[in-house]
């Protein structure tokens, strides 16, 4: 029976490729295409196999070097369920990069709406639902920390800082701790239980609060903007307790100065949104 072959126009439909693409794979020595007498180039059955097989790992992302360790050689079984398992394993850990850089991008928007909507204005909003993964005496501290964990398992630097201050019409605010926290919405990409026992994954409570977001050099507000918010959410029938949380959730430069947009969480009892 008389071997098929095909014109390099032939094989391009069949296989979906370029004739660029297939004098490429000609010249790398995966296809070999034999001259006939009228001149034209022809590929045989195998080629046209060859191709496929090619065509069909590229579309997994395997590389042309990885294709060609298992193409045309006498591969077991074995060694082939390796490199699919390889990959696999590598497309994964690239589909979760993705996802966090999805979950990132989200994050930045959620923030810039906030400054957008809720910039010198006070309303009643819930307290964000997330995870405590630690905490920290100092912001400092927390920094440092931050950079530790984050270094040991992808995801972790989409943590936020959140102050954590007393207030009394004595003594203004006083600095209880930095905990950190990522929120729920995000903490799918991400493997908590696996980043480490030293984690501490305590939920936050889902409280309404009264809330306002400004933009300030420093970390801490001013004593007289978290009376203003008190004394707003008393006018308003509400009663504002003691603690009061302070988020730094995007620092820009303002010409040489450094300037942070803040998050002002203070837990109310009943927090009727407007």
């Amino acid at each position: 029976m008389r071997e098929a072959e095909y014109q390099i126009g032939d094989v391009a439909k069949i296989v979906g490729l370029s004739c660029d693409a297939l004098r490429f794979y000609e010249k790398k020595g995966i296809i070999k295409a034999r001259k006939k007498e009228n001149g034209y180039r022809c590929y045989s059955q195998e080629d046209l196999y060859k191709l496929m097989y090619i065509v069909y790992h590229r579309k997994m992302n395997a590389s042309l070097e990885e294709i060609d360790g298992i193409l045309g050689k006498d591969v077991k079984e074995g060694l082939l369920k390796d490199h699919v398992m390889h990959r696999l394993k590598e497309e994964e850990e690239e589909l979760r990069r993705h996802y966090q850089a999805i979950a990132r991008l989200r994050l930045v928007a959620q923030d810039l709406d906030s400054i957008e909507n809720s910039l010198g204005n006070f309303s009643f909003q819930n307290f964000p639902e997330g995870y405590v993964v630690d905490r920290c005496d100092s912001q400092e501290d927390g920094v440092k920390e931050w950079f530790r964990i984050s270094a040991g398992e992808s995801g972790l630097d989409m943590t936020y800082f959140y102050n954590v201050f007393s207030y009394s019409e004595e003594e203004g605010l006083s600095h209880k701790e930095t905990q950190m926290i990522v929120y729920k919405k995000v903490a799918d990409c991400l493997n908590l239980k696996e980043a480490g026992e030293n984690l501490i994954c305590r939920t936050t409570e889902k409280r309404p609060c009264i809330y306002c977001v400004i933009r300030s050099e420093h970390v801490c507000p001013e004593k007289e903007l978290v009376e203003q918010m008190r004394e707003w959410a008393i006018s308003q029938g509400d009663k504002p307790q003691e603690t009061v949380y302070v988020n730094a959730m995007m620092t820009v430069f303002i010409g040489e100065k450094l300037n942070h947009y803040l998050e002002i969480y203070i837990p109310a009892l009943t927090g009727q949104e407007d």
